[in-house]
């Protein structure tokens, strides 16, 4: 049964669950600054996305705030039971996707900027299984969030967030092959997109 809506939304829930989200959340978000700015430049030709690509991840990026949201009871109504057990799983699995995104981010290394002078192909890393590492966690996220909150509104944030990642994947593959020709159609032989290929 969801909780009865509190008469103040803005009151905090302060639970063990609105404790670890809150907190793997923004270690997500200062994880991904810190290394994004680490390499990042003023690129003045970098990739540009199409509107139904930009407004997409503008969705997604607004459930990058729902925990703190959430956190101030403001979606009470939608919450649902989880076994605790289960909450918990989510709770590991998102560290693992903030490893993954670390993982990923230090692969990628000067190739984070668009117009860095020394880009170059990356295949290591979590590069060696897939080619779009970012993304899948992009789309795991909000599943994460969906079982750790047992609040609805997260799955519905997953649409978004896979649709976005799908069509940015795509867009950026069709600027990676004109980058780097041969080199990276062999490369999309081999490896999965959002997903590990079977061998």
């Amino acid at each position: 049964m969801p909780r009865q809506l509190c008469q103040d939304p803005l009151s905090l829930i302060v639970t063990p669950f609105t404790i670890v989200v809150v907190a793997l959340q923004s270690a997500f978000m200062v994880a991904k600054i810190l290394l994004t700015g680490r390499h990042a430049t003023n690129a003045v030709n970098a990739n540009k996305y199409p509107a139904r690509i930009g407004l997409l991840q503008g969705l997604h990026a607004i459930t990058i705030f729902l925990p703190f949201l959430w956190a101030l009871r403001l979606f009470d109504l939608l919450q649902f039971s989880l076994p605790l057990w289960l909450r918990w799983l989510a709770a590991f699995d998102y560290i693992l996707v903030i490893a993954l995104m670390i993982w990923q981010m230090r692969s990628l290394s000067v190739n984070i900027a668009a117009s860095h002078p020394g880009r170059y192909l990356v295949t290591s890393g979590p590069y060696r299984y897939l080619r779009h590492p970012l993304y899948l966690t992009l789309v795991v996220m909000p599943l994460d969030m969906w079982l750790l909150t047992a609040n609805w509104i997260f799955l519905v944030a997953f649409v978004p967030a896979g649709v976005a990642s799908k069509l940015r994947a795509d867009y950026e593959e069709e600027l990676l092959i004109v980058e780097y020709g041969e080199e990276y159609v062999r490369y999309q032989r081999t490896t999965g997109q959002l997903l590990p290929k079977c061998r």
